[in-house]
């Protein structure tokens, strides 16, 4: 008996030493989280900024940002035109898997392999 009292107290403590464990690495990935986002806003302000900026300058800047964006219609016509790719991939794919369950029915004497007569019964009277 004194041998499971002993398993008993170390279990606890291994747990008790895992949830700190696993506490100090959500700590950790806290931390690690904050420097990345810190990193990335110190890279934004080095690379995009400079002081000082004059109303002229600002407005160069601007204007070169516009040109340089796509435009909506630019934006709607790509992904209507990506959209028609992938149903039509998608329409291909089905299609597919239409005509090879269309040859595995030919191989069963014409039932179903997915929904043979005794699922067919359960999903009748069910």
């Amino acid at each position: 008996m004194a041998t499971c009292g002993a398993w008993a107290t170390t279990t606890g403590v291994l747990n008790q030493s895992l949830a700190l464990l696993d506490a100090r690495y959500g700590w950790l990935l806290t931390l690690h989280l904050w420097a990345l986002s810190v990193s990335d806003l110190a890279s934004h302000i080095t690379v995009y900024t400079k002081e000082p900026v004059t109303r002229s300058d600002y407005e160069q800047e601007l204007n070169a940002a516009r040109e340089a964006s796509p435009r909506g219609e630019d934006i709607a016509e790509a992904v209507g035109a990506r959209l028609r790719e992938s149903i039509q991939l998608r329409w291909r794919e089905l299609r597919s898997i239409e005509v090879v369950l269309q040859e595995i029915t030919g191989e069963f004497d014409g039932e179903e392999p997915t929904r043979p007569s005794v699922v067919r019964l359960w999903h009748v009277s069910g």
